[in-house]
């Protein structure tokens, strides 16, 4: 197993727009791509792949928290790795890649959130390290008036 982390490319796209539905999400290939190019004009974040033997096992997309009035911090906002490579450590792999960025980007703390009902990510992420800070609500408005995506 040769395992590489590295930024994405766009032949990278079907691969995570498969991710992306295996978990439960829905986009498509030109939403997919417009969401990258833009992360890939900001200095401030970076999405990076795993890939095994030329498959794209998963990905991860770490970004400057902005905040006001305290410190400011990296954060994951979305680590996935595809269900068919679980297990191989790429989700660690993924993770230490996100440290690597946000120390050197100058933050001293990474901070992810995750859905409480995920018993998976929530014994890997005490695992690698991170610890409860606290709980939350997530309140949401469509201001389009529509469904909920």
């Amino acid at each position: 197993m040769a395992l590489c982390i590295r930024t994405w490319k766009p032949e990278d796209i079907p691969a995570m727009v498969a991710h992306t539905f295996e978990w439960g999400f829905e986009t498509t290939p030109d939403e997919l791509t417009a969401q990258l190019s833009r992360i890939d004009n900001l200095d401030n974040a970076a999405v990076f792949v795993a890939e095994i033997d030329g498959s794209v096992a998963g990905r991860v997309f770490v970004a400057e928290h902005l905040t006001v009035g305290s410190r400011p911090f990296a954060e994951v906002h979305s680590l996935i790795v595809q269900q068919s490579f679980r297990r191989r450590g790429i989700g660690t792999a993924l993770m230490e890649k996100a440290k690597e960025w946000s120390a050197v980007h100058g933050f001293k703390v990474l901070r992810l959130r995750t859905n409480t009902q995920r018993a998976e990510a929530n014994s890997f992420y005490p695992a690698s390290g991170f610890k409860t800070e606290k709980q939350q609500n997530v309140y949401t408005i469509n201001l389009d008036g529509g469904d909920m995506p």
